[in-house]
């Protein structure tokens, strides 16, 4: 008799976003992932789907082959190629509807991760869900975190910063980034530097002495404020006692393609500004001795 494996893979729990306008279906998804501790979000139609993504990033996607307004393997492109998701993010195309090799070859090309016939087989569906939660954990870290630090990479900075500009225009909300240059290389600074922020924030080392920190502010002033808990943070970790420590902000109203490499530049114009003048304190964009030329 064949033995099992001894090594059973139990995925930690993950927030899922299930998209399929069927209710028998989608309720059955539902039911199986929250049985494995799995946290669930659903949208009938893409236009929900894109509104729930901007709201807060899934750890995977579901998705129905055919919807009210468009189709899975279309939207999985869409969110790709808008940069919705990242690289890292498992998408599963699902369908109750007969199929062949074309259809299946379509979902995989999309960026699929899988292509799964339904009903599904709930044991099956949660082992190789854990399977892919567990590569997307492994890609996101060699990608997207500095493993020094435990911060975002550049890279993982623009992936997120711009689900945060989708986030900031769906919510009415402004981008601001504060752009610290120093380098928090012990433990103690970057405890304190998170304690300053929100868990929503995006940190990201951007040079060897350089972190950026995207977050979502209701006004100029929340920029202003988020710019001086981290200043204060960093002095009280003990930084030297914050000599050398330069920090500047910038803000957007209107965060689109391209905000966050324009954050990036005005709060680094204005930490350059601010360590130039031995500044003690943030300075912000709206602070610089702008030249003619401009």
């Amino acid at each position: 008799m064949e033995k099992s494996p001894n090594r059973e893979i139990v995925p930690e729990p993950a927030e899922i976003l299930v998209v399929n306008d069927h209710e028998w279906s989608a309720r059955s998804i539902e039911t199986v992932l929250q049985a494995a501790g799995h946290r669930v979000t659903r949208a009938l139609t893409v236009t929900q789907a894109l509104s729930a993504i901007a709201i807060r990033s899934p750890d995977a996607i579901i998705l129905d082959t055919q919807l009210p307004d468009g189709n899975g393997p279309d939207l999985c492109v869409q969110l790709h190629n808008d940069g919705l998701i990242d690289a890292g993010t498992p998408v599963v195309i699902t369908t109750a509807a007969p199929t062949g090799r074309i259809d299946r070859l379509k979902a995989m090309q999309s960026g699929a991760w899988d292509f799964v016939p339904l009903p599904i087989d709930g044991e099956l569906f949660i082992l190789k869900l854990g399977n892919l939660l567990a590569i997307r954990q492994a890609v996101r870290e060699a990608i997207f975190v500095d493993p020094a630090t435990g911060f975002c990479t550049e890279t993982g900075l623009y992936v997120r910063g711009s689900q945060l500009a989708s986030a900031a225009d769906s919510q009415g909300l402004q981008m601001s980034c504060v752009l610290v240059r120093i380098k928090p290389d012990d433990w103690n600074a970057n405890r304190r530097l998170r304690e300053a922020g929100r868990r929503s924030d995006v940190y990201a080392m951007v040079g060897n002495d350089e972190l950026a920190v995207l977050a979502l502010v209701a006004t100029d002033a929340g920029a202003q404020a988020l710019a001086e808990r981290l200043s204060a943070s960093l002095r009280g970790a003990g930084r030297g006692g914050g000599q050398n420590i330069a920090i500047g902000y910038a803000t957007t109203k209107s965060p689109a393609a391209g905000a966050v490499r324009s954050l990036l530049h005005w709060a680094e114009r204005a930490a350059t500004q601010a360590l130039s003048q031995n500044a003690d304190r943030p300075l912000g964009h709206h602070e610089l001795a702008l030249s003619p030329a401009t």
